[in-house]
C-alpha cells in the first residue's frame, strides 16, 4: 500500500491567456499494477504551461491566429535526485489558407533518467547530459487528398529523451 497525490489546474485568466499547472507525487511503495497508466513509482513532478493566443488579425492579413507557449517541468524522486527538467518556448502561426508554421526551442538540464531503467538494482539510472535545440515545422494547406509537411531541427539530445531516436527531416502524407 502506497500513496499518490495529484492535481491539475487550468485557468483562462483572460480571453487569450491560458495558464496550466500540475503537481504529482507517487511514493516508492505504491502498487503500480492497480494503475495501468502509470509507468513508474517514487516520482514527484511539477509542470506548467503559459499560452497566449492571438486570434484576431485584420481582414487583409494572411494570419488566422498566433500562439506563444512556454512549457516547463521539474521531476525528482523521494531522495531528491532530479530528473532532466526541460523548458521550451513555442511560436505557432496559423494561416487563413489552413497552413501552419511552428518554431520551437528547448533546453533540458542534466540529470538522472530512471524511466529507462525503472531503478533496476544493478543500474538504477542513466546520466542524461544537457540537451538543447530548435526545430521549425511548416505544414502546407489541407487539400482534399493531399497535405505536405516540412520539418527541420538542430539539437543535442531530445526535449524529454536522451536522443537515441532520430526523426525524418521531411515528410509527405497522402
Amino acid at each position: 500500500m502506497g500513496m499518490d497525490l495529484g492535481s491539475d489546474t487550468v485557468i483562462r485568466l483572460l480571453k487569450h491567456f491560458l495558464e496550466a499547472w500540475g503537481i504529482w507525487y507517487f511514493d516508492e511503495k505504491i502498487d503500480l499494477s492497480d494503475m495501468g497508466y502509470l509507468f513508474r513509482n517514487d516520482q514527484a513532478f511539477f509542470s506548467g504551461r503559459f499560452e497566449w493566443k492571438q486570434p484576431e488579425f485584420p481582414e487583409t492579413s494572411l494570419t488566422r491566429e498566433r500562439r506563444y507557449q512556454l512549457d516547463f517541468t521539474y521531476e525528482t524522486d523521494s531522495k531528491g535526485n532530479k530528473e532532466t527538467p526541460p523548458i521550451s518556448l513555442t511560436l505557432t502561426n496559423g494561416f487563413k489558407s489552413s497552413s501552419q508554421a511552428t518554431l520551437k526551442t528547448f533546453y533540458r538540464l542534466s540529470g538522472r533518467d530512471t524511466l529507462i531503467t525503472r531503478k533496476y538494482e544493478q543500474a538504477p539510472f542513466v546520466n542524461m547530459p544537457t540537451g538543447y535545440g530548435y526545430e521549425f515545422e511548416y505544414m502546407g494547406p489541407s487539400r482534399e487528398f493531399f497535405q505536405y509537411m516540412f520539418h527541420f531541427n538542430r539539437k543535442k539530445g531530445e526535449e524529454y529523451m536522451p536522443g537515441f531516436w532520430g526523426g525524418l527531416p521531411c515528410m509527405i502524407s497522402f
